[in-house]
């Protein structure tokens, strides 16, 4: 989820903010996947035999 250059800087953080910090990208990360999922789905209708 982190890369390399942004784990020790996430590190950094007190306790409280990296769950803030996390809990502010589920959402984010859920839509994501659904939006994904959604486009995958619209166009395997022309992909699939």
């Amino acid at each position: 989820m982190l890369s390399a250059a942004a784990l020790p800087l996430y590190q950094q953080r007190s306790v409280e903010r990296q769950q803030r910090w996390l809990g502010g990208m589920v959402p984010r990360l859920l839509l994501t996947g659904l939006a994904v999922s959604v486009i995958l789905l619209l166009s395997a209708g022309g992909r699939v035999r």
